[in-house]
């Protein structure tokens, strides 16, 4: 059931909506179609004779698009101005009746100090016109928010084949129902351009035993709803693959039938008391399976759904997350992509990129994206969070006598969390940025809701549990970093830095040099510094010394910023010393 309880939302309801209200337009209630109108597939038609039925049953068709489906705040916005309109009380709709009624504002409301409404509002629109570029191209309804205005307009749209067929057909003949044609992804597949569209094959029950096929399906779903919490991936809806349950078909004939690049099929198992999932990931372009994993848990009804929800968080993170295998896959398709033709998805696989290797060169090139899609679109949240991480970057490393570079971060993460309050990363980058300007009390207040909500997200446990191991909390901060580095192994070997730091307070230092050595972030001036000082207090002076003039080429300011940088991430000023005097072993003069 919907947050809405007027509303039914089964996804069976929702195809037999879309027929409906397709037959509708087809068979009757067909005031002003006509051969002049010159409409065409997409154009809105005006009409007052759109019954009420046909209208909830679009809204409900869009609440559960991939659009909407997880957006609650969009998806009340739209609830309550589609439901005052049809109710009559369209002219009760303004900024303070929003802002009071669905956004939970008190009384003293006050639009010019709180945003809230015009930047959902914002949101609201852009989603509705993605909605209707896409997964809801063939709608025959429209429902939009006109700019300056929060009442919505209803409006019909006539394909252009029925067009034709209208202005050449006898009268008094009935026109057999349209079938909408198929995509250009029936050609070819999907680009980076859409976004790297995924589908989620209903999962296959192998038990022998009927009773887990509603484990199987519960899997399916969690899947989706955590895979649509991942920037860069655009989710098919759950219908569109549920006609190939059970049923042997082609990787590429998925990829044409389903106009998506990749999809997510597998099995479940059971044998004892263990049930096992057998997923695998699968390019469409070209066949081949790009990654697979085996879930083997135990079986306890009382922990299904927890189940689900944990093994579906780690595979989202694990595929379509920051350091996922998709985005790092489509970064090297993208890579070559002219400034002018950016958007928010290479921006995504730049930024992406540039969190993997932690390069000036990778920052440039994200910077440059980002700052592109920006001025393309000033109001996207995910963009302005992003570019808070490469400003707090660039102070934390290289600058860090320029406060004004923290400041710029800090308003662009808050503005960013403001305009996408639902959006995952954009939190995440939030605490980043808090524990970079040193704010341990807000940082950790944010990193306890953020660990609530998303308990199995790698890309969730594993930053959080680094920065929590920095402040010092190393026993916690260390099992949540090897908790998400678990779920997902391909994280950049930066992410070493604190069990590194964790040996070196304990005197291991040839178990930290290890773990130095795993760093591999050699554009970085952090990748030798770990190294100098392991190897001075190991004695290996000449080694030490050499990667001290590593150090100075990588930064050659080091000695003037760089005791300020390490302070900046390392906020024990015990661990803080263990370095400072191991670089003076090293032959470093700080």
């Amino acid at each position: 059931m919907s947050e809405f309880p007027n509303l039914t939302l089964d996804a069976p309801q929702v195809l037999k909506n879309r027929f409906n209200i397709q037959s509708e337009v087809l068979h009757g209630n067909s005031t002003g179609l006509n051969a002049e109108s010159g409409l065409s597939m997409g154009h809105p038609f005006k009409s007052e004779a759109i019954p009420d039925e046909a209208i909830i049953k679009e809204l409900e068709c869009i609440l559960e698009s991939p659009d909407f489906k997880d957006k609650a705040m969009l998806r009340g916005f739209l609830t309550f101005v589609v439901e005052e309109t049809l109710a009559g009380r369209s002219h009760e709709i303004k900024g303070y009746t929003v802002a009071t009624q669905v956004f939970g504002r008190r009384s003293d409301f006050d639009p010019t100090i709180d945003p809230i409404v015009r930047i959902q509002a914002g949101r609201l629109r852009r989603t509705l016109a993605h909605y209707y570029t896409g997964y809801g191209k063939w709608d025959p309804l429209r429902i939009e928010i006109g700019k300056g205005s929060y009442i919505p307009n209803f409006s019909r749209t006539i394909p252009e084949k029925l067009r034709i067929l209208r202005s050449q057909k006898p009268d008094g003949m009935i026109l057999p129902e349209e079938k909408p044609p198929q995509s250009s992804a029936e050609n070819t597949p999907c680009h980076v351009e859409n976004g790297a569209s995924i589908a989620v094959m209903p999962l296959v029950n192998l038990t022998g035993d009927p009773d887990q096929g509603c484990m199987a399906d519960g899997l399916t779903e969690e899947l989706m709803i955590e895979l649509a919490h991942c920037p860069a991936l655009r989710v098919n809806a759950s219908h569109s693959t549920t006609q190939w349950k059970g049923k042997p078909i082609g990787a590429r004939a998925i990829g044409r039938k389903l106009g998506v690049r990749f999809f997510l099929e597998g099995s479940l198992r059971k044998e004892e008391r263990n049930i096992k999932f057998n997923l695998r990931l699968i390019d469409t372009s070209t066949g081949m399976q790009i990654w697979g994993e085996q879930y083997k848990r135990s079986l306890e009804s009382n922990r299904a759904i927890g189940l689900q929800e944990e093994i579906a968080q780690g595979v989202a993170g694990r595929i379509g997350g920051v350091f996922g295998i998709i985005p790092r896959k489509l970064f090297s398709e993208s890579r070559m992509q002219g400034i002018g033709n950016i958007n928010i998805y290479e921006a995504f696989f730049r930024f992406s990129q540039y969190q993997i290797e932690l390069s000036p060169r990778g920052h440039a090139n994200a910077l440059e994206a980002l700052e592109h899609v920006m001025s393309m679109n000033p109001e996207s949240g995910l963009t302005l969070s992003m570019l808070s991480c490469l400003f707090a970057n660039q102070y934390a490393f290289f600058n860090p006598e320029e406060k004004d570079l923290l400041d710029r971060a800090l308003e662009f993460a808050r503005q960013g969390l403001l305009l996408e309050p639902e959006n995952q990363l954009a939190r995440i980058l939030l605490a980043y940025v808090l524990f970079v300007s040193g704010q341990k009390e807000t940082f950790f207040r944010e990193a306890e809701e953020l660990l609530s909500l998303h308990p199995n997200s790698p890309d969730c446990i594993a930053p959080l549990g680094w920065a929590i191991s920095l402040y010092g909390e190393w026993e916690r901060g260390l099992y949540l970093l090897e908790k998400g580095l678990e779920l997902n192994p391909f994280y950049p070997g930066w992410f070493r830095l604190a069990p590194y730091l964790n040996y070196c307070r304990h005197g291991r230092f040839g178990e930290a040099l290890k773990e130095a050595e795993n760093f591999n972030t050699p554009k970085l001036f952090w990748d030798p510094l770990l190294r100098a000082v392991a190897l001075a207090y190991l004695g290996r002076d000449r080694e030490a010394a050499s990667a001290v003039k590593k150090i100075i080429e990588l930064n050659p300011d080091f000695c003037s910023c760089g005791p300020e940088s390490i302070r900046i991430f390392i906020k024990e000023s015990e661990v803080r010393e263990i370095l400072f005097v191991g670089l003076r072993k090293a032959g470093l003069r700080i």
